[in-house]
């Protein structure tokens, strides 16, 4: 039998196709995850409105925007980036690492990003997740950027002597919570950390939160043990959680 679809039916379909190509899905296997439900509560509501406003690869045109007209900060930003969540380019763009965990679109439905450039620059792991490709010569999160921030770079082996100086003053800032720590000016590991907690967070940050913050915390319930300066990077989401759960009851600003 011929159906015959009447102009009402085919806006109708036409509507039906455009709500199931903007759908997006949400998977409990990332955001039961600790890495996730660590993180405030603020970059987890972040992190949900850029799944939502992607495209059908999970890139992000305009994330800034996005960040402010939710009333999110740039930390929030640099929380997902550091955990992992999102993956950002010099253009500016970002793209949700798992979306292909959270979301499959059938081919008939499906848009291919504008953002080509960006998209080659990527492989998809076994898992489904995003990962950066090595391409001429570089990798491509070795030098991530939000505006005019620098996030995440290593830049140990080439420290400036100002660099070394900061570092060598977070350490300093750490005896007066571990003795232990005197020892650590030559380890590599933790000269890393200092330099990754200062170009991620802002050296006068995070020597606010190392001498006002760790001394005050100490042996309080839900607050994870931080002694040294890879434990801070590592921790750091889940201090400010812990932060924002005690303030909640005492209302004291201690980040």
């Amino acid at each position: 039998m011929l159906l015959v679809l009447t102009s009402h039916h085919r806006r109708l379909v036409a509507f039906v196709h455009k709500y199931m190509a903007t759908r997006r899905m949400i998977s409990k296997e990332i955001i039961d995850t600790d890495a996730f439900m660590e993180m405030p509560l603020s970059s987890q509501a972040l992190y949900f409105h850029l799944l939502m406003r992607a495209d059908d690869d999970g890139f992000v045109g305009n994330p800034r925007k996005i960040t402010r007209m939710v009333n999110a900060q740039e930390d929030d930003v640099k929380v997902l980036l550091s955990k992992r969540f999102i993956i950002a380019f010099e253009s500016g763009v970002m793209v949700i690492k798992h979306w292909k965990i959270h979301n499959y679109i059938q081919n008939d439905r499906y848009h291919e990003t504008k953002y080509l450039e960006e998209k080659k620059s990527l492989k998809t792991k076994d898992n489904g997740a995003y990962t950066e490709c090595i391409q001429n010569g570089y990798k491509m999160d070795t030098e991530v950027r939000l505006g005019k921030v620098r996030l995440g770079k290593d830049s140990i082996g080439k420290d400036t002597s100002e660099q070394s100086s900061r570092i060598a003053e977070l350490i300093k800032s750490f005896e007066e919570i571990n003795p232990a720590c005197k020892r650590m000016y030559g380890n590599t590991t933790q000269r890393k950390a200092c330099n990754d907690l200062i170009e991620t967070y802002s050296f006068e940050r995070v020597k606010e939160v190392i001498e006002k913050t760790l001394p005050k915390i100490r042996g309080l319930k839900f607050f994870p043990i931080i002694t040294t300066p890879l434990q801070l990077f590592e921790k750091w989401s889940a201090l400010e959680s812990a932060v924002v759960r005690h303030q909640q009851d005492q209302k004291p600003k201690y980040i």
